[in-house]
């Protein structure tokens, strides 16, 4: 099966962008470099071509590209001194692989694997933070692998993320830091109650690994998380 999708890109300011710009509308172009320019919108084009596949009773896969051109892109500074404005082009293209595996009626595998490239047009001679051709904080190779189990009134999941490494310009001015790439494993156990209810525990970041998703934030460690759900 073959699929073509073509598509219009549309986003508005998001809540913190139109604060951020607001605040430092009069601030002086030395400090924003959106000064007395208003914020748009972002718009463009999305394509994607997409195959699937089944190849035996227990094998299948997804094969897809997407290219997306973005034009006055918000680029939003996220860290002291905080500011919003829209850059003039932004290009975002990539491809996605996946693999899945009904080992029997009750296990399966799910292989993902996604590349993407960014590439950026511009921005302003007054901002000396973000990296200049490209996007911050968008790793270049991502790979998920999942094992799900399913046999009332049981439901388990353990996930394997792998994120590579990527690049960050915004902290500093003039200095790009590489944040290192990561793993992180979850699992998920699930017991259907009866009743439309149902008890979760989940186990995020199993093995306690230290990894940042942006320079200088670490994300929690081991964490247990216990859910309760009624649904009518």
């Amino acid at each position: 099966t073959t699929y073509v999708s073509v598509s219009r890109l549309w986003r508005s300011p998001s809540m913190a962008e139109f604060y951020w710009w607001g605040q430092n509308f009069n601030s002086g172009p030395g400090i924003n470099p959106s000064y007395h320019t208003p914020l748009k919108p972002e718009q463009g084009m999305g394509y994607e071509l997409a195959m699937e596949h089944k190849y035996s009773a227990k094998h299948s896969g997804k094969a897809g590209l997407y290219y997306q051109a973005v034009d006055d892109y918000i680029q939003f500074q996220h860290v002291y001194p905080f500011y919003s404005y829209n850059i003039n082009h932004v290009n975002l293209w990539g491809l996605e692989l996946e693999h899945r595996w009904q080992m029997d009626k009750k296990n399966s595998l799910t292989f993902i694997y996604t590349y993407q490239k960014t590439e950026k047009s511009g921005q302003s001679p007054n901002d000396n933070k973000g990296l200049s051709d490209q996007l911050d904080y968008h790793p270049q190779n991502k790979i998920g692998l999942t094992w799900a189990y399913d046999a009332k009134p049981w439901q388990i999941r353990y996930i394997f993320n792998y994120v590579s490494t990527q690049s960050d310009g915004m902290t500093t001015p003039g200095t790009v830091y590489t944040i290192p790439g990561y793993t992180v494993h979850n699992i998920e156990f699930t017991r259907d109650l009866g009743g439309n209810r149902s008890l979760s525990l989940y186990l995020q970041n199993l093995f306690d690994q230290s990894y940042v998703e942006q320079y200088g934030y670490p994300m929690p460690g081991r964490r247990f998380l216990l859910s309760f759900q009624q649904s009518w």
